[in-house]
């Protein structure tokens, strides 16, 4: 029932609806919802840029996805290195362990080959 005194423009219908989305999945919405305003929250595996697909909901654009699979890649120490497939393997930091002498002194310590200056341990 609507209130005497509201106008029916007022008022926003909230009867459920089946509506199929631009994406053509089917959501039952609030009649009052617009379709081209809807987010789909439907999940999907989607394909992204670097060619590892992945879950996500529907409305997600895959273009602004990190790619979070852990793949081998060669870094640029020629070391290679399990990384997350969007880091960019030139700015990793290589976790192989290297002997390392320091200057002033001659005593050897085992240290990341990242760090390219035995006084930085």
């Amino acid at each position: 029932m609507l209130p005497c005194h509201k106008k029916v423009e007022e008022i926003v219908c909230s009867e459920p609806v089946a509506k199929t989305l631009p994406c053509n999945h089917t959501e039952v919405l609030a009649c009052h919802i617009r379709v081209d305003e809807y987010k789909c929250k439907v999940t999907v595996r989607k394909q992204l840029m670097c060619g590892h697909s992945r879950e996500m909901l529907c409305h997600i654009d895959p273009l602004t996805i990190r790619c979070k699979e852990m793949t081998m890649k060669t870094l640029s120490c020629q070391h290679s290195d399990i990384i997350e497939c969007w880091v960019d393997p030139s700015s990793a930091k290589c976790q192989t362990m290297v002997s390392k002498t320091f200057p002033n002194c001659g005593h050897k310590v085992i240290i990341n080959i990242f760090l390219d200056n035995v006084n930085e341990v």
